[in-house]
């Protein structure tokens, strides 16, 4: 019964900005793209009864600094091959 009373409360709140690094052109044309994101992340567990606290957790990540990149030799027939691709292994 004690455990039908709990309530459990999970909250997960965070920011994340990002930032193309590249040009327009490479860009635009789709042969590279290098995007640089940050922010933050915070992930909270609560287990209440009765109005008291009976366990709490907390984690996450405070800063988040990471770039990621994409490199498409053909460019903007690099997606239309990966399609036309598809369509010929099926």
């Amino acid at each position: 019964m004690a455990r039908l009373a709990c309530q459990a409360y999970e909250f997960q709140l965070g920011r994340e900005t990002t930032r193309c690094e590249d040009g327009f052109l490479p860009d635009f044309l789709n042969f590279r793209r290098t995007t640089r994101v940050t922010g933050w992340r915070f992930e909270g567990l609560l287990a209440v009864r009765d109005g008291v606290v009976l366990f709490r957790s907390h984690g996450g990540v405070p800063r988040t600094d990471r770039t990621e990149r994409q490199v498409n030799p053909l460019g903007p027939f690099q997606r239309a091959g990966e399609g036309a691709g598809g369509l010929l292994v099926r």
